[in-house]
């Protein structure tokens, strides 16, 4: 009897309510079966179906709180692009910052800049072995048709000669009056030499202005010397005096006279080559058949003169 009760308890603690494979059920596990059917309808319907369902124990947020994560959210959409728009390096400014660095592949040593004057200005010769000079004059500097061309002027010679760079600054048919009135007169071109901050400055005209009415070559003298010194004013400057062939009118001897006084009062050397013949008498070989413009020998013998007044100015020829 008691074998066949715990024979029972152990059959209803193992039954899972399915009957063996090929038995037929019987009434009491029929009658389980049953009874778990509502349990599993039960727990089909507490499964939630979407996610509303999911949320509807949660209460409603404040409106206050749905406004500060609406804002929170616009600022990041547009913060964000901005933000990562202006990390981004353009491909030009990339090449631009290997280029300021430099490659030690691609680079080549460079010469150092020239060092700056006691003065703190810069250097005006980017060889400091050489002495720059400005020559302002007409077309007995610039050159003409009696000469033999690029290398033979006077102002080349210098340059060859000696340790100086001298740079013309000569326009012909030009004087201190002469091409005023097409902006090419020797107080127009005084602001290019001032620029370039020359050692020296040769001034060599006159010729052109013989013709012109004497106030306004004065005039024009004044202003050219005035502003020369103003703007250079450590720079030597060498005024020549007219150049003329054979014997000259008395207008030329006024505009020497004025160029005289002028350069005393800017502390400038003058040279008289008018009252001293440099195309005078014997002289008068060096000017060519047009009987105004030297030939190639008469720019060798100005290279020698104006030298030779340049070094008594002080201005040595080896640095």
């Amino acid at each position: 009897m008691r074998s066949a009760v715990a024979a029972e308890r152990a059959g209803a603690v193992g039954d899972t309510g399915d009957p063996p494979e090929g038995a037929t059920p019987t009434a009491h596990s029929t009658l389980r079966l049953r009874d778990s059917l509502p349990l599993r309808a039960t727990a089909e319907r507490r499964r939630p179906r979407n996610l509303a369902a999911m949320f509807q124990g949660f209460e409603r947020p404040p409106w206050w709180a749905v406004g500060v994560m609406a804002l929170c959210v616009a600022f990041l959409a547009i913060a964000l692009p901005i933000a990562i728009d202006r990390g981004r390096v353009s491909p030009s400014e990339l090449a631009a910052a290997e280029s300021a660095v430099g490659s030690p592949t691609t680079s080549s040593p460079t010469s150092p800049p020239a060092p700056p004057s006691p003065g703190g200005e810069p250097a005006t010769s980017p060889d400091e072995t050489r002495i720059a000079i400005a020559a302002l004059g007409d077309a007995y500097t610039a050159g003409s048709a009696m000469d033999s061309g690029e290398g033979r002027r006077w102002h080349e010679l210098l340059t060859a000669q000696n340790s100086w760079d001298v740079t013309p600054y000569a326009v012909e048919n030009s004087g201190f009056a002469a091409g005023r009135d097409e902006g090419r007169s020797f107080p127009d071109r005084v602001p290019e030499i001032v620029a370039a901050r020359p050692d020296v400055v040769v001034v060599a005209g006159g010729h052109d202005d013989v013709d012109q009415p004497p106030a306004q070559v004065e005039e024009g003298i004044r202003r050219t010397l005035g502003d020369l010194r103003a703007g250079l004013p450590d720079a030597r400057i060498v005024v020549v005096g007219v150049l003329w062939p054979g014997t000259a009118p008395a207008a030329v001897f006024g505009i020497n006279g004025a160029l005289r006084e002028a350069a005393g009062g800017v502390s400038a050397t003058f040279v008289d080559a008018l009252n001293t013949g440099w195309f005078d008498g014997a002289n008068l070989s060096l000017i060519g058949p047009d009987g105004t413009y030297p030939t190639d020998e008469g720019h060798v013998a100005l290279a020698d003169r104006i030298a030779a007044a340049l070094v008594t100015a002080g201005v040595p020829t080896q640095v």
